[in-house]
């Protein structure tokens, strides 16, 4: 245990860029413990023996002014739940705006110089990046924007990462394919984008493939511990449920393979450990067991938590924003031979994730009446 700071640069680390627009990283002198709060990290102050660093996006800017929900979860799920009991020693910072404290640097990713200048001072020994704008609707209506984030700053990780020697775990999506095949897409499949976010998620994979050591994780949509339930297009589901009095119609087209981000960090976690071995890099897939439309992920709420659902009903009709696939379902086979991934059951993971919601529904949206949480855990 060193007595006095050593300077950041002579310091072992692995970067965790999970959001959008601007990042900051702290160091800790241990990894902390699980907070039931999500955001409660008790730093210790001065006397740092990290081994790495994950960063943190805060975001300022108009046009990408939301961060990432699905990044921000996977950045929770990796402090909070597998990287603390990694033998390795790990550094978080705070995950979400409005959870930033003292203690932590600021990064533009879309600044070149900038993030050359912080990854040469910081020299990681691996990156997880996860920044994007992952919004399609907000993707198709500033598309310069996005694709300064999704591409042109994977572009500035990746060349920065590699005069470091840093291998990059670049965070894709499973838009990259047009949800038309009759089976699961493997990593072998031609991608085939039909919105601007997919295409510019594939550009950054191409980036990032540039360097044979850098590796690509395609990963559905996911859900995990919110501060808003609109964090997530799986939890927001909730709030239709709760509001009996009122019909909702939700979408039974598109089928989804929802995943828990304690199961996607999981993956994280074991291909940064397996960083050394060069045949562990390239593309990799990872989703839920599980396939389902919304509808159904509503269905399967109102039967963990024993809520009426007469009020919701199925929508057959596309909206009217940006087109998604009907069904990207991923192969996972190439991290199942490598003995990697978990998957948790969306019963038992959606319980977890929104028990606290429910039993205080009354503070999610108004004029509900409140349920009682089953005492049977799925």
């Amino acid at each position: 245990m060193l007595e006095q700071p050593l300077p950041l640069q002579r310091i072992g680390k692995t970067f965790l860029l999970p959001e959008s627009g601007f990042q900051d990283v702290v160091e800790t002198e241990k990894s902390p413990s699980f907070f039931q709060e999500l955001g409660e990290i008790r730093l210790k102050p001065a006397r740092f023996c990290s081994r790495n660093i994950h960063f943190k996006s805060r975001n300022t800017r108009k046009d990408l002014r939301r961060s990432d929900p699905s990044a921000e979860q996977i950045h929770t799920a990796l402090r909070q739940k597998r990287f603390q009991n990694s033998p390795r020693r790990w550094a978080f910072p705070k995950c979400h705006p409005r959870r930033v404290q003292e203690g932590l640097h600021e990064l533009d990713i879309t600044k070149k110089d900038d993030v050359e200048r912080v990854i040469t001072e910081f020299r990681p020994d691996f990156v997880i990046h996860a920044a994007a704008q992952r919004f399609p609707d907000k993707v198709d209506s500033d598309p310069d924007a996005a694709r300064r984030l999704n591409v042109d700053a994977t572009g500035y990780v990746v060349d920065a990462a590699a005069k470091v020697g840093a291998p990059v775990l670049y965070i894709s999506t499973d838009y990259v394919f047009d949800g038309k095949g009759e089976t699961a897409y493997t990593v072998h499949d031609k991608p085939n984008p039909i919105n601007l976010y997919g295409q510019t998620k594939l550009e950054g994979e191409v980036v990032t493939l540039k360097c044979p050591e850098n590796s690509v994780l395609r990963i559905p949509v996911l859900y995990g511990p919110v501060l808003d339930l609109k964090e997530s297009a799986v939890t927001c589901l909730l709030q239709p449920l709760l509001m009996t009095t009122k019909v909702a119609y939700v979408s039974h087209l598109e089928r989804r393979c929802p995943s828990h981000v304690d199961d996607v960090a999981l993956v994280c976690l074991q291909l940064a450990n397996a960083r050394k071995d060069k045949t562990v890099s390239g593309i990799f897939q990872w989703c839920g067991e599980e396939k389902m439309t919304k509808y159904q992920m509503v269905l399967k709420m109102a039967e963990v938590f024993s809520i009426p659902h007469s009020h919701v009903k199925p929508e057959m009709k596309l909206g009217a924003s940006a087109t998604r696939p009907l069904d990207p379902q991923l192969d996972c086979s190439r991290l199942k031979q490598l003995g990697f991934g978990q998957h948790t059951p969306f019963a038992k993971g959606i319980y977890d994730v929104l028990c606290s919601w429910v039993s205080l529904n009354i503070h999610v949206v108004p004029d509900i009446r409140p349920y009682t949480v089953p005492t049977n855990k799925p």
